[in-house]
């Protein structure tokens, strides 16, 4: 039986040629997540998932699930998750969430091309 983590994993590997991005809720109900509190529930799943990126230095695939809304960029704990890794630095004043955030779009379409 897969688990969640692998289950996201596959989700985002088929977007992830494309760059295609999905919100916090549509990854819930792909992965079955129905019982509150849906958002910290997916959002664990994704910090599993940033730990393995990081891990085996490759794009973060986590990177394509954003918060519904006009900045279309992940939420708050995605990047403290990547600071708190040492992937960046979020406290640097030039530090631009939707530049990286689409700078690793950019990698992820590339590296699963």
């Amino acid at each position: 039986m897969k688990t969640l983590n692998s289950e996201a994993r596959i989700i985002l590997l088929n977007l992830a040629p494309y760059g295609q991005c999905i919100t916090y809720k549509e990854m819930a109900d792909r992965l079955g997540i129905s019982q509150p509190p849906v958002i910290s529930s997916v959002a664990k799943i994704l910090e599993k998932l940033i730990e393995e990126d990081v891990a085996s230095k490759k794009p973060i695939l986590s990177s394509l699930v954003v918060q519904k809304g006009t900045k279309n960029i992940p939420r708050l704990g995605f990047f403290e998750k990547l600071h708190s890794l040492g992937v960046i630095n979020i406290n640097e004043k030039s530090f631009d969430e939707a530049q990286w955030h689409a700078q690793q779009i950019d990698k992820l379409k590339s590296y699963y091309r």
